[in-house]
C-alpha cells in the first residue's frame, strides 16, 4: 500500500471472505524502507494484481476505528474495525460493531465480504457480463 505518494507498506490479510457478516480478520503489516525500491522489487518478483485508488478519512470511537473510503471506480465505503485484544473480546467487537451498523443503518445487503479489488472485478464482471482477467 502506498500512504500519500510517500510511504510504502506490505500488508498481508487473512479472513474468510465467504461471509460478509462481521468477522475476524488478521493481518500483518510491515513499513518498507527506501519504498520505491521495494515496490519495484517486489512487483518484479510477485506481480502485481492490481491497483485500488481510494481516498480514506479515519475516526475513532473507544478502541473502534472507523474508516470512510472514496473508492475509484467503485464508491463510497464505509469500514469498521474493532481490534481483538486484551481490551476487548471478539466477541465484545463484533456486539459493538453490530450495534453500530444498527445506528448508522447499514443492512446485511449493504456488506461487501471481499477485498476492494475483488468486489471491483466481481462488480464489473457483473454490469459487463464478461469474465475479466486476473491482474487487471
Amino acid at each position: 500500500r502506498v500512504v500519500n505518494g510517500r510511504e510504502n507498506q506490505l500488508i498481508h490479510y487473512q479472513r474468510n471472505d465467504a461471509s460478509a457478516e462481521p468477522r475476524l480478520s488478521d493481518w500483518q503489516m510491515i513499513n518498507l524502507v527506501g519504498s520505491a525500491e521495494c515496490g519495484s522489487i517486489l512487483i518484479a518478483a510477485l506481480g502485481l494484481r492490481g491497483t485500488v485508488n481510494n481516498k480514506r478519512s479515519v475516526y475513532a470511537i473507544k478502541d473502534i476505528v472507523i474508516r470512510l473510503d472514496e473508492v475509484n471506480g467503485l464508491g463510497a465505503f464505509i469500514e469498521i474495525v474493532g481490534p481483538v485484544t486484551g481490551r476487548m473480546s471478539e466477541e465484545r467487537a463484533k456486539e459493538f460493531i453490530c450495534q453500530l451498523l444498527i445506528k448508522l443503518r447499514i443492512e446485511g445487503i449493504d456488506l461487501i465480504r471481499l477485498s476492494y479489488k475483488d468486489h471491483w472485478k466481481e462488480f464489473w464482471s457483473q454490469v459487463l457480463n464478461v469474465k475479466i482477467a486476473e491482474g487487471n
